[in-house]
């Protein structure tokens, strides 16, 4: 239950001043934007996953009706896409340059007047290719350097991560388990593709793209295209098609039409397909963890060792600086005496990997959460309590973990049985044991997750908020984060509401566009309530304490005895003395009515830094029943126990649990990106990549609670990777759970009613 402060509209479930435009389809996507004599790109991609690239001829192309221009790396002058994370050797070019590295690597772009004309003239580009070796085992990659995708760097590795490597963590141990655990690539597949549309105007270039951070954009694009970034406007419309981490960051496809749209001095427009989307957007996960777990007899941790392995893709992005992120909680909610781990990031011929929706967080806790089952099964321990026994205890906060990060504030005992007790985990194991006895064809598998992740992680903890009073007396905010669906306007409207009494629909929010809002981080990591939020609420602050002084002068009160009033400010037990904020506004900018040393204006703009990372946590509870005969899973029941903090409207919070659970769900039962054996993707349209429908899922219990955090003025932590992070090990361990009776220990995920059936028969 949220905390609702008497008087506040914090703590309170408010619908979402976002919905109405999206549910009457008024708002617009890029695609939708009218742009008189916009031309159209249409993108030439790499066939062969790994190859010289010979010539590229484009003549024919060149000669179709419509075509404006035809470029390749040959004709074009642009700076390659940096690795920022490590050595420039693994940097992407724009257009591929002596060779391809993925199917879907970019050799030209057409530009014509209709998509139609593009698409026919790019038929008509020929392309010449030798065959080159693939690298699509990581592992292998680590230590065969026979084939190369950057020849001149010697190595596929292309960062590390690591801690406690030489250490022997399983000295002492009285019980080891192993396990390895694939986490496997998924696409993000959003609602709305990528795209874009490029609009020169003299040394003005203005780009709207969907994008969780036009700021980020902005600067790396203007370093790109070696053009001034105040020259740059970087925007999003108002609807923005799903992204989580998908969108953020800058494209290789965004940087083609920005340079197109100037040196044609014409508007450009691109839009992705689906298809197309499948293998050029970044995609998530793709790890390999080898862990060893020691007990003592009773069941008490004593070390765990992980060794790693990250696929980042054939083009090394954010993807090779996630198993940071994975190192950060790998221990977990558990106190562990001893831990170690090491990680390689490798380039391969697959799409590139970044952030995505827990972005190397979910790693740890499939890895750790199932080992801890399977070390449970052969202690001869119930889960839960093989769970309890080893929890940091709540009176250890604030903690430093292992890898060094600090862990603010938990409370892992009490979600856990709360978990348990809404869900009667006592009559489940009953029915179980009965199913069992019976030889039920549908056996019942009960799934526990005890989780914790990092939010506003390193890097990601600063943000840009301003707020400002109109002359209206309405108010104009200004944040720097750019929300694609997390209700950040209802969100931060509700703050400065609270704090200055303005009502929410005199509120305004501005993101998204860098013309409005010069800089900023952005959206992901779970970050922008208790950053963004934490900006516009100490900006709130200041513009109250500085109304409240002007509203002392005007009426002839003490600043501490002014309290906001119906329209404005008043004195506390004299409701006649009312100032509006329209009053107030019109006071601070008239140097005979403002206190002598008071600026002009009523506004307030900084970069809140939170100092550091916040970590919510959770349990997670599955039911599944598994169809013996078929390998067929259902989910019966899920409860969701989540701490995210202070929670300021759980309406929000619970569609951000439910979002999440539904992506847990999905990657522990559907999705996966597969290849074949040279690199052609084999789930690149939505007939061969699984994503379920609501019908596929069961309702989902969530529940809350409340620890604050001491790191941010509202006490709230990130919620909208939480449900992702909780619930893929839940069902990967009810699953499993299900089907133990039959020898099966284990089960790389995704758990299809094949890959099931078959672990049965075996």
């Amino acid at each position: 239950m949220a905390t609702n402060t008497e008087g506040s509209i914090l703590g309170n479930a408010v619908l979402r001043r976002e919905d109405p435009g999206l549910l009457a389809g008024i708002e617009k996507f890029v695609d939708d934007l009218e742009v008189d004599g916009a031309l159209h790109v249409h993108f030439v991609r790499s066939t062969l996953a790994h190859g010289i690239l010979g010539e590229v001829d484009i003549s024919e192309a060149e000669a179709m009706p419509g075509v404006v221009g035809v470029f390749t790396a040959t004709n074009t002058d642009i700076a390659p896409m940096p690795y920022r994370f490590g050595d420039a050797g693994f940097s992407r070019p724009i257009f591929a340059i002596g060779r391809v590295r993925l199917v879907g690597d970019i050799v030209a772009a057409v530009v014509a007047g209709t998509p139609e004309q593009a698409i026919d003239a790019a038929e008509m580009v020929f392309v010449d290719y030798d065959d080159l070796d693939v690298v699509l085992d990581p592992e292998k990659a680590v230590l065969d350097s026979s084939t190369l995708l950057f020849p001149e760097m010697g190595t596929n590795v292309c960062s590390h991560t690591g801690f406690g490597e030489d250490d022997d963590v399983m000295a002492g141990a009285e019980h080891v388990t192993e396990l390895r655990i694939h986490s496997q690539r998924l696409a993000g597949v959003p609602m709305e593709p990528n795209a874009a549309v490029a609009i020169p105007d003299g040394d003005k270039l203005s780009l709207w793209i969907p994008s969780q951070s036009p700021q980020a954009v902005r600067n790396a694009l203007a370093k790109n295209l070696d053009i001034p970034a105040d020259s740059l406007r970087v925007a999003v419309p108002k609807a923005m098609g799903g992204g989580f981490g998908s969108k953020s960051g800058l494209y290789a496809e965004y940087v083609a039409i920005g340079w197109i749209a100037r040196h044609l001095a014409r508007p450009c427009r691109w839009v992705e397909t689906r298809s197309e989307n499948m293998v050029a957007m970044n995609q998530g996960r793709d790890m390999i963890l080898d862990a060893k777990m020691g007990f003592t007899k009773d069941g008490r941790m004593t070390g765990l060792a992980v060794k790693a392995v990250a696929d980042v893709g054939a083009y090394a992005g954010s993807g090779a600086i996630l198993p940071t992120f994975t190192q950060s909680v790998i221990q977990g909610v558990y106190d562990i005496p001893k831990v170690s781990f090491s990680c390689d990031g490798v380039v391969t011929n697959r799409s590139t990997i970044a952030a995505y929706r827990g972005a190397g967080r979910p790693e740890a806790t499939q890895m750790l959460e199932r080992i801890i089952d399977i070390a449970a099964s052969e202690l001869n321990m119930d889960p839960a309590e093989l769970r309890r026994i080893n929890f940091i205890p709540e009176d250890a906060f604030p903690f430093t973990a292992a890898s060094g990060a600090s862990y603010d504030t938990g409370a892992y005992e009490r979600v856990l049985d709360r978990a348990l007790d809404e869900i009667d985990i006592d009559a489940l194991r009953s029915d179980q044991a009965a199913r069992r006895e019976r030889g039920d064809a549908r056996q019942l598998g009960i799934g526990l997750c005890s989780y914790v992740e990092v939010t506003a992680p390193a890097g990601l903890h600063v943000e840009y908020g301003k707020v400002e009073v109109t002359s209206e007396g309405k108010v104009i905010a200004r944040v720097g984060t750019s929300a694609h669906g997390q209700g950040h306007i209802t969100s931060f409207s509700m703050i400065i509401s609270d704090q200055l009494g303005i009502p929410m629909q005199d509120i305004t929010i501005l993101q998204s566009d860098t013309d409005e809002v010069p800089k900023g981080t952005g959206t992901m990591g779970s970050r922008s309530l208790q950053t963004a939020g934490s900006a516009v609420f100490v900006a709130s602050e200041h513009v109250f304490e500085k109304a409240s002084k002007l509203a002392a002068s005007l009426l002839e009160a003490a600043p501490e005895d002014i309290v906001k009033s119906a329209g404005g400010l008043a004195v506390a037990g004299v409701p006649t003395k009312v100032v509006t904020w329209a009053d107030l506004f019109a006071a601070s900018t008239d140097d005979a009515r403002r206190p002598e040393g008071m600026a002009p204006g009523l506004d307030y703009e900084l970069d809140f830094d939170g100092t550091d990372a916040t970590f919510p946590f959770g349990a997670h509870i599955c039911v599944v029943e598994v169809d013996t005969e078929t390998g067929q899973v259902r989910a019966q029941r899920y409860v969701a126990v989540d701490d995210a903090g202070r929670i300021l409207n759980p309406l929000i919070v619970t569609g951000q649990q439910h979002g999440g659970i539904a992506q847990g769900i999905s990657q522990a039962l559907y999705e996966e990106v597969r290849y074949d054996d040279w690199g052609n993707p084999v789930t690149s349209n939505l007939a061969d990549y699984a994503l379920p429908a609501a019908t596929e899922f069961t309702f989902f219990d969530t529940f809350t609670t409340e620890t604050p955090t001491f790191r941010n003025p509202l006490g709230a932590k990130g919620i909208g990777e939480s449900g992702t992070i909780g619930s893929t090990s839940a069902v990967h361990n009810a699953v499993l759970d299900a089907i133990a009776p039959f020898g099966v220990r284990h089960l790389d995920m995704p758990l299809t009613p094949r890959k099931v059936w078959a672990a049965i028969q075996g």
